[in-house]
């Protein structure tokens, strides 16, 4: 990944590899998937965006079609399998609206098919110019031969120049260290929260090197309970030398994670920058983390700096926790945070 000098948003291209769904969630059917909800909310910061995913003949597939339209979202690099039904997901919430996941399986997303024209064409959209551009994948849509054979097409075909972005999705049983490894290959931006900290820390560490991690987690892996306590400081610093080493290992340019309420911190090589989450009335947790990759994404192909780009990525996911789903009408003031 090269640094051009700052674009507006306008100017930015996305493409995102990836699933598409139906969220049912207790308050009805809303589009979903990780890498959609990512380019919807780029997209309302200005980007120009592309889907690559797949959806099935059938109703609840011409029904995204209409959404696509609606949200003014383009299907140009969107597939229809004519065999494997459109992707759906249960969603539960618990008592602070954090969301459970039933993911059903062979479903049309997980046939992303990419031969040499399709990675040619995502690398022609993705290098024009002027401006700066990503390429998005995520760990979840890797759970299929298919997609993870599309993936590796795409990442020796897309220029370097192009910033490769994973954002983490961890969903049992659809991962383990080999898929894992897979995502972080090629990345130079790498999103997570603080749960999957905890499992990647156990998990993949290399012989003895671990930070130990999870014996400040409760039982739900999350970092949250420890980072507001008295033993803050110790965990932060915890935190500082598990990224500073996966900055190393992987040769990452940015590692962002995310800590529920208690707020996001950004990482590079050389610094630490953290935002404080805002007091919120969560309605529903979904597609929060998705808005706030967006939002940093944009603002660091932008060239923002790294407070701002924080402090905008935590205005934007308090505004998507206290609406319903994760593709809600962004207000004008959410929409230009870095003035342009």
């Amino acid at each position: 990944m090269t640094n051009k000098t700052a674009t507006n948003p306008e100017e930015i291209r996305i493409v995102a590899l990836g699933e598409l769904l139906w969220d049912m969630l207790p308050s009805g059917k809303k589009l979903g998937g990780a890498p959609v909800n990512f380019l919807y909310h780029a997209q309302s910061l200005g980007a120009q965006t592309q889907a690559l995913t797949s959806i099935g003949a059938d109703d609840l597939g011409r029904e995204i079609l209409t959404q696509f339209s609606n949200l003014g979202l383009s299907s140009d690099f969107l597939q229809i399998h004519e065999n494997v039904p459109t992707g759906t997901v249960a969603v539960t919430l618990d008592a602070n609206g954090s969301p459970q996941y039933e993911i059903v399986e062979n479903v049309a997303w997980d046939k992303i098919e990419v031969d040499a024209a399709t990675a040619t064409k995502c690398n022609d959209f993705l290098t024009k110019t002027p401006g700066n551009s990503a390429f998005y994948y995520g760990s979840l849509a890797l759970r299929s031969e298919v997609n993870r054979r599309s993936l590796q097409i795409l990442q020796e075909t897309i220029d370097p120049s192009v910033m490769r972005v994973c954002d983490l999705n961890l969903r049992k049983p659809f991962y383990d260290p080999e898929v894992i490894e897979l995502t972080l290959q090629y990345a130079d931006v790498f999103k997570l929260n603080d749960a999957e900290a905890v499992v990647l820390d156990q998990s993949l560490s290399q012989n003895s090197q671990t930070f130990d991690l999870a014996k400040f987690a409760d039982a739900d892996d999350s970092l949250v309970t420890a980072l507001s306590s008295e033993h803050s400081a110790q965990v932060e610093n915890a935190l500082s030398a598990w990224a500073n080493a996966w900055l190393q290992r992987y040769r990452l340019k940015e590692l962002i994670l995310t800590c529920g309420s208690y707020g996001a911190y950004l990482f590079d090589e050389s610094t630490r920058h953290f935002a404080k989450s805002s007091p919120v009335k969560v309605k529903d947790a979904v597609g929060a983390g998705d808005s706030f990759c967006a939002v940093c994404v944009v603002g660091l192909l932008m060239n923002a700096s790294k407070d701002a780009i924080l402090s905008a990525a935590a205005q934007r996911a308090v505004f998507v926790c206290e609406q319903d789903g994760a593709t809600p009408k962004i207000p004008e003031i959410l929409r230009r945070p870095f003035n342009c």
